[in-house]
């Protein structure tokens, strides 16, 4: 049995108001899907600045390029990220031989905004 053109016109109508409606699921579901590449490469950004934090922390008084005196020392990452090392002195207890040093460690990305900072206070002899 053979379509009437009526109902073959229907068919297309209804194949047309489909892809409308698709068309639209997909204008209101593509920003939030860039949205969620833009949360994630952020986060990847924030994770790698963490560690390489951690790691130049682990350095500080241990390696020569960050010995435990007062000052800041900087540098560049591969990536163009930026580095900073902030030591002070303490004031120390009259007794004793240790002195206590604040160190901080921040890494800024490579315009400049801070990814992460870490703080700490080390123990050196006097």
């Amino acid at each position: 049995m053979a379509a009437s053109p009526a109902s073959r016109g229907f068919v297309l109508l209804e194949a047309l108001v489909a892809l409308a409606v698709l068309g639209l699921a997909l204008a209101v579901l593509m920003p939030a899907g860039i949205g969620a590449v833009r949360q994630l490469r952020e986060a990847e950004a924030l994770g790698r600045a963490n560690l390489a934090a951690q790691s130049l922390m682990a350095g500080v008084g241990v390696a020569e390029e960050t010995p435990l005196r007062p000052g800041i020392t900087s540098g560049r990452l591969g990536d163009g990220t930026a580095w900073r090392i902030e030591v002070r002195a303490l004031p120390a207890p009259s007794r004793g031989n240790w002195q206590p040093w604040a160190v901080a460690v921040v890494v800024d990305d490579a315009g400049g905004r801070p990814l992460a900072r870490l703080e700490s206070i080390r123990l050196a002899p006097r």
